[in-house]
């Protein structure tokens, strides 16, 4: 499994038109309006969220499968030099 820093894997995943999110979910699989993350970090803890909303007459459980998708890729594949992130 990869090493993934929290506020790495939230730039990566959803933020901004070339994160993993929304290249996957929005522009490739068509299934989301739009997909995201956020980090919200605390002194003594914190979260780490995603979203999306999917397109009208799209299955949710299948949106749902493909952002889980993403997020393990992440996970056990780190960032990715598709994504300029494995400096």
């Amino acid at each position: 499994m990869a090493s993934v820093k929290p506020s790495r894997a939230s730039s990566s995943l959803g933020q901004g038109e070339s994160s993993r999110l929304n290249q996957a979910l929005v522009k490739e699989a068509k299934v989301a309006n739009f997909a995201g993350s956020y980090l919200s970090s605390r002194l003594r803890g914190g979260y780490f969220g995603v979203q999306a909303q999917p397109t009208q007459g799209n299955d949710v459980a299948i949106l749902e499968s493909l952002l889980w998708e993403q997020v393990e890729k992440i996970k056990n594949e780190g960032y990715g030099a598709k994504w300029g992130l494995n400096k």
